[in-house]
């Protein structure tokens, strides 16, 4: 407000100093003048120097501010309502290997009930087979067709591989095979008609694909029987190669009895075949040569039934 009025006298006063006669400007103004005009003017000039004079500056109390922090936005999950594009990716199917060792003894399974095998059968892939893969762990074998000329040594097997009851891949694999049994094989030369001991035989492993005649196993009594051709030493003993040993022989004289009841009777007889024990024979009575079948119960010896 005072610099206001300050601004109005000088605005006022300004012209009349413009105008006015330099000379009586620079001449010393009279005493009565001075002093009238230092009334008006001391006032004025109090103004100015008041005006300026800075104003004095009032403490400002400061308070204490906490630094400012900027926290990175998380970005938040669109709400339900705004609609989303997902890309959608699709993961390939989980594939399982099925190998040979996992096949075969599936096949051997069905091939020995199949051929209902006495042994131990044995296949291996007659050359290398990189197996296939299936879409699960629960798969299963069907054989599609057996081998048409049977059990041999070599055969294709034609299979294929279900998964949940679907085929899924067929299978055409060539196997070599091998069926293992215990034998007799003879351990020195044996002739035609001798009677079998197992002394003169050791027990091996034989296969029986490999072989055209069933071995005798060891299991049997060897010593009811004989060669019924010779046989050299190393060599397997099959059925072909023995007969049971008989316990009466053609032409043998032999002991016959024959009872009913009380009544016993004893005679001797010839025999007209060979007979082992519980067969049947014909036999010669030597008194009246009549002829009569008589069952063989024991070695040289027969019974006849009424």
């Amino acid at each position: 407000m005072k610099l206001k009025t300050i601004q109005f006298i000088c605005f006022f006063l300004l012209p009349c100093f413009a105008f006015a006669d330099l000379d009586e400007l620079l001449q010393p103004l009279p005493e009565e003048v001075t002093n009238e005009r230092a009334q008006w003017v001391s006032p004025v000039m109090a103004q100015l120097e008041e005006a300026q004079t800075p104003a004095p500056v009032q403490p400002v109390a400061l308070k204490e501010t906490k630094p400012h922090v900027v926290v990175p936005q998380v970005a938040r999950p669109l709400e339900e309502s705004v609609e989303t594009s997902k890309q959608i990716v699709e993961t390939p199917a989980r594939r399982v290997l099925v190998s040979t060792s996992d096949v075969l003894p599936v096949l051997q399974q069905l091939i020995a009930r199949r051929y209902n095998i006495e042994g131990d059968l044995e296949m291996a892939p007659a050359k290398e087979w990189s197996g296939l893969h299936v879409s699960s762990d629960a798969w299963e074998v069907e054989m599609v067709r057996y081998p048409s000329q049977g059990l041999n040594s070599r055969m294709v097997l034609h299979f294929r591989i279900l998964c949940d009851g679907i085929g899924e891949a067929e299978v055409h694999l060539p196997v070599l095979a091998r069926v293992i049994t215990d034998g007799l094989v003879s351990t020195r030369q044996i002739n035609r008609g001798e009677s079998l001991s197992f002394d003169d035989f050791r027990i091996e492993e034989l296969d029986l694909l490999e072989m055209r005649n069933p071995p005798v196993s060891g299991d049997i009594l060897i010593s009811s029987y004989e060669a019924s051709v010779s046989i050299a030493p190393g060599r397997p003993l099959t059925w072909r190669d023995i007969n049971e040993r008989p316990l009466v022989r053609k032409g043998q004289l032999i002991d016959v009895s024959a009872k009913e009841g009380l009544l016993s009777i004893s005679l001797k007889g010839v025999a007209l075949e060979n007979g082992t024990q519980g067969t049947f024979i014909r036999v010669r009575n030597l008194n009246s040569n009549k002829e009569f079948q008589a069952q063989v119960i024991n070695e040289k010896r027969v019974q006849v039934y009424f």
